[in-house]
């Protein structure tokens, strides 16, 4: 028994000191965001969970930019299954790129999800008196961007998107629906890959970047990056979101100057 004990308190020492290295150096790589050279305004980023996230999900994302001062999160909104909306305010909106988080209580149907950004947009516009956004969705969160943008094409009073990053992500649209796009929206599509299996655990390469050549007709400016490592802990789908690299390139995209 004694032998089986000492066999378990090893296995979770090491466990420990290997996530212990891995989030130390993660705080390292970090601290390029300190010497980027950005834009500050009062466009607002929204950060879109895939199907089933949560605030994990989008969470280091936000939370790295705004530790950097590259950015300000200012709301987390929580959309209850019924469409209603709860609103929890983390700072003041400015000319601080400000970060907002969304979560959907009913996190399965992006469709649904893209219906349910309506309101979202008009509180934006209304209350907080934003007038642009940009969007960053992980896997599937980048389809509810799309459909938001799709379903409000023709709709007033609400802000105008600029630009949308897409990470792992594989939307599919008929070509009518793209047609509905913003022609002057400005897209970055992120696929992941594990060294060379051709895709990143979840979403394969040639998916994703599908995705893109379909967009690309549709939109006013598309680039496709693949982000490839053989370390899984960086590349594979859920950790994009972990990473200071992706976050590095996605505010250059964002918030650099033109």
């Amino acid at each position: 028994m004694k032998k089986l004990l000492k066999i378990i308190f090893k296995v979770l020492i090491s466990i420990a000191v290997i996530f212990i290295g891995y989030f130390t150096i993660q705080h390292f790589r970090e601290r390029e965001l300190d010497h980027l050279t950005l834009v500050h305004n009062r466009t607002a980023t929204l950060y879109l969970p895939g199907l089933g996230g949560n605030e994990l999900s989008t969470g280091h994302m936000i939370n790295a930019l705004n530790r950097h001062k590259i950015g300000k999160k200012v709301l987390i909104i929580h959309v209850k299954k019924d469409g209603s909306l709860q609103i929890e305010k983390t700072g003041k909106f400015g000319n601080n790129n400000p970060l907002i988080q969304v979560l959907f209580a009913d996190n399965q149907y992006p469709k649904t999800e893209g219906h349910q950004l309506i309101s979202i947009m008009r509180l934006l516009y209304n209350k907080y008196k934003i007038r642009n956004v940009n969007f960053v969705g992980h896997s599937s969160g980048g389809d509810i961007a799309f459909y938001y943008m799709i379903y409000a094409h023709n709709l007033h009073g609400l802000p105008r998107p600029n630009k949308v990053v897409t990470i792992g992500g594989d939307f599919d649209a008929t070509t009518e629906q793209l047609k509905l796009l913003p022609n002057d929206l400005d897209v970055l599509n992120i696929a992941g890959e594990i060294g060379n299996i051709g895709s990143d655990g979840l979403e394969s390469v040639k998916e994703v970047k599908s995705q893109g050549d379909n967009l690309k007709p549709f939109v006013g400016r598309y680039k496709y990056l693949l982000y490839r490592r053989w370390n899984p802990l960086l590349s594979f789908h859920s950790m994009l979101h972990e990473n200071p690299d992706i976050d590095k390139i996605m505010a250059r995209f964002l918030f650099g100057k033109s």
